[in-house]
């Protein structure tokens, strides 16, 4: 059985006399170890940033929400939608891709941020460019967007399941020895892995482009996701955004 830990943030709510009234935000907190540089990082002391959590902190800010911070341990798979759909959170802003199939189950913000799907490969590869692809294996985890991107993007790559790897380690490893030629998942977790990591090289190109967005579990007052659309687009037109990329890409 595979058990992964994640960042979660999620928002408690409760109602009275047909008022919204903020209880606390629960956040599904990690380790160091889980972190994802640039959008949400824990260090050895617990202190958080990254772009994700400065901007979930704004939003609570702006509409008088608390956050709790909560560690969450041995979750079967990505719990991060499956939480929502079963009423056990409210919200989640980590790093998840707005597509037409989860918004059957979830609502979405406006989005915050834009990636895509990137692949890695070993530094000496002589793998460079997308159209190499082609008939190499290719791992992605299953449940998450860039594994169908892969598949969608040339049916000719073989997309290897992560059913059989317990951690992102192990796959490593076996790019390494040459099982597998390359991993999936999204482009900006791979640019910070490729820094910790010498012996891989991202391509330049990303399969497809994406969106992140905040999801909100289906059946909250509409106001909760209008609250937080006007907090996100107050930001977009104050160049918060704009202004946070320019200094991280100055440290």
């Amino acid at each position: 059985m595979k058990h992964v830990l994640l960042i979660l943030i999620t928002i408690g709510l409760t109602t009275y006399s047909n008022t919204l009234h903020a209880q606390q935000f629960k956040v599904f907190d990690v380790p160091p170890s889980h972190s994802i540089e640039g959008m949400f990082e824990v260090d050895a002391g617990g202190n958080r940033s990254g772009l994700e959590y400065d901007l979930i902190k704004k939003i609570a800010a702006d509409n008088g929400w608390k956050i709790k911070w909560v560690m969450l341990t041995n979750v079967e798979a990505d719990p991060r939608l499956g939480m929502l759909k079963q009423g056990w959170i409210d919200l989640t802003i980590y790093s998840v891709t707005i597509t037409d199939e989860r918004k059957k189950d979830v609502d979405f913000s406006v989005p915050y941020f834009e990636s895509g799907t990137g692949i890695i490969v070993l530094k000496d590869s002589k793998i460079t460019k997308l159209k190499d692809l082609s008939g190499k294996r290719i791992i992605a985890q299953e449940r998450f967007t860039s594994y169908r991107a892969v598949k969608e993007f040339d049916n000719s790559i073989k997309v290897i399941s992560n059913n059989d790897y317990s951690v992102i380690e192990e796959m490593l490893d076996d790019i390494v020895r040459g099982k597998l030629d390359g991993f999936a998942n999204d482009y900006h977790y791979l640019q910070a892995l490729v820094k910790k990591d010498p012996r891989f090289r991202l391509l330049k190109q990303p399969v497809n482009k994406e969106e992140f967005g905040i999801a909100i579990r289906k059946g909250l007052p509409n106001s909760v996701q209008e609250k937080i659309n006007a907090s996100i687009n107050k930001l977009k037109k104050d160049g918060w955004f704009k202004k946070y990329a320019e200094s991280e890409s100055t440290k």
